[in-house]
């Protein structure tokens, strides 16, 4: 499979006059705002199978949606982050199982909502991009062992309440397969779903058993007019198909898309030296008041950084899901996943050979456990190799974790002072900061108060004849000690003069810079831009 083409045999289409071989491009999910959705049954044991996956699907998707995670409220969240994706989750309160989660691509802004649906686990991301919204995608799986009536009660009112371009996606478990018998909850439901102006992308079963096919996954939106592109993924990491969509972007938000970071700022340092030791520094040395001479001194040091760079244009790869691939995918683990794969077709067209469908039983169990093992193993020899390298080993532990930034969202909850439970993001973080700004006044408050005051302890007689404090004016080896120290690593200051035009240049700048403290010890005045 070349990486920078959808594999057609992974995809069933929705649409009859597409070819096999034109799949790849009347999808378009590399462009375009595309949705993905599986239902795992447990994303502790799929999540290696789920990167193979997507590694082998090669598509950048804008969100990932995952029924039945399974996961609890003492889950660790970060085992299970995935590059470049903030992770949202939504868990059961009691008991395991259930579960969904959300992956939205960092290049997207997201704000979750919690949303009341009976009988079901559900989470609302509301998804833009510079301050335009995109759309609303509210992740829902509803457990079979709970009453579809329960569900569909409080449905029209959760509709009712979504934005104008909304997707409803997840594991419905409402079979909408019309070739099946369908009860009388399918009918209503479908009422539902036309009275408020939504209906299913996703036409052909998303779980084949051996008796029948159900359409139980879906891709509900209020778009009807929009072009949309579906497709069903045939794999067997679950007993549902994963299923995707897409959509065009509005133009305006596509171009903010492609301009966002599309440039940067390279400075020639070699140049930036050159031009440096030929300025004429004389309008520094020439002024007498320290404010003027700081403020002459950085912009003729920012006007020469300008001069020594280019702005340069950032290479677009043409495969943007390299995070999808991880060193653990060898070969050997995908070839296995493609025999597993022709097994699996087999026993679909094999339904009652009842020997082929142990064989691929056991076959699939077998390359379940492999990748696993090759994970497992993967990480222990990494883990292993960086022991006796402390820096190393938290930077491997970040680098498995994919904390390299900080955590998008945290499950915080708080007890305020009057024993009340609070959950909401910002009421916890108001609660500490009203918590830490008030503390010193109210330990203050329970003090004593003093009989005497502070100034009944000073010597009236030798406070004014104490020792006399000098300032000294400096000479250039004071200062190429103090420049040594920069680390080159920090960011920039407010003047955006990195510490490496400083470190390399410290023959030219120290004498400047010399100049401009002693101004400032002559003159007892301390710049304004300081």
């Amino acid at each position: 499979m070349q990486s920078d083409l959808i594999d057609d045999e992974l995809f069933v289409s929705h649409f009859a006059n597409i070819q096999p071989n034109l799949v790849p491009d009347k999808i378009g999910f590399k462009d375009d705002f595309s949705i993905f959705h599986i239902n795992a049954r447990s994303l502790n044991f799929k999540m290696g199978q789920l990167e193979l996956l997507l590694s082998e699907i090669n598509v950048p998707f804008s969100c990932i949606v995952i029924s039945e995670t399974w996961f609890s409220h003492d889950t660790f969240l970060g085992a299970y982050n995935l590059l470049d994706y903030q992770l949202f989750c939504s868990s059961r309160p009691k008991g395991n199982g259930g579960g969904v989660a959300v992956y939205v691509n960092k290049k997207f802004e997201a704000r979750v909502e919690a949303v009341r649906l009976e009988g079901s686990d559900s989470l609302l991301v509301h998804i833009g991009k510079g301050g335009r919204e995109v759309c609303s995608l509210l992740a829902v799986y509803r457990s079979p062992s709970f009453g579809v009536p329960a569900f569909l009660r409080d449905l029209p009112q959760c509709l009712a309440s979504l934005p104008s371009f909304s997707f409803v996606v997840g594991d419905l478990n409402i079979d909408l397969n019309t070739q099946n018998n369908p009860e009388n909850f399918v009918f209503n439901y479908c009422d539902i779903l036309s009275k408020y102006g939504y209906f299913n992308t996703i036409h052909s079963p998303t779980r084949v058993g051996d008796s029948k096919s159900s359409i139980l996954d879906h891709i509900l939106t209020n778009q009807p007019r929009k072009k949309f592109r579906t497709c069903t993924v045939d794999s067997d990491i679950s007993d549902h198909f994963p299923i995707c969509i897409a959509f065009q972007l509005y133009t305006q938000t596509k171009a903010l898309l492609d301009s966002a970071q599309a440039t940067y700022t390279k400075t020639n340092f070699k140049q930036l030296h050159e031009n440096l030791e030929s300025k004429d520094w004389s309008v520094v040395y020439n002024e007498t008041e320290p404010n003027q001479a700081f403020d002459t001194f950085i912009t003729n040091f920012q006007a020469t950084i300008s001069e020594s760079s280019k702005v340069c244009q950032v290479k677009r790869h043409k495969s943007r899901v390299a995070s999808f691939k991880k060193p653990w995918m060898s070969d050997e683990l995908n070839a296995l996943s493609r025999k597993r794969k022709k097994l699996h077709d087999n026993c679909k067209l094999q339904p009652f050979n009842t020997k082929l469908h142990e064989q691929y039983r056991a076959f699939r169990n077998f390359v379940s456990a492999k990748i696993a093992e090759t994970r497992n193993a993967h990480f222990k020899t990494e883990f292993t190799n960086c022991k006796d390298n402390q820096v190393r080993r938290w930077r491997f532990i970040k680098k498995v974790l994919n904390r390299n930034e900080k955590t998008e969202n945290c499950d915080i909850r708080l007890k305020s002072e009057n024993d009340t439970l609070l959950e909401n993001p910002l009421q916890v973080s108001e609660a500490f900061n009203e918590y830490f700004t008030t503390i010193g006044s109210n330990l203050a408050n329970q003090l004593p108060r003093p009989l005497t005051t502070f100034d009944s302890y000073f010597d009236r007689d030798s406070l004014f004849t104490s020792t006399r404090f000098d300032f000294y004016e400096i000479e250039t080896h004071d200062i190429l000690p103090v420049i040594d120290s920069l680390d080159v690593k920090k960011a920039t200051g407010f003047d955006n003069i990195p510490a490496r035009a400083i470190k390399e240049n410290k023959i030219i700048i120290a004498p400047i810079l010399m100049f401009l403290i002693n101004l400032i010890i002559q003159t007892s005045v301390f710049p304004d831009c300081l």
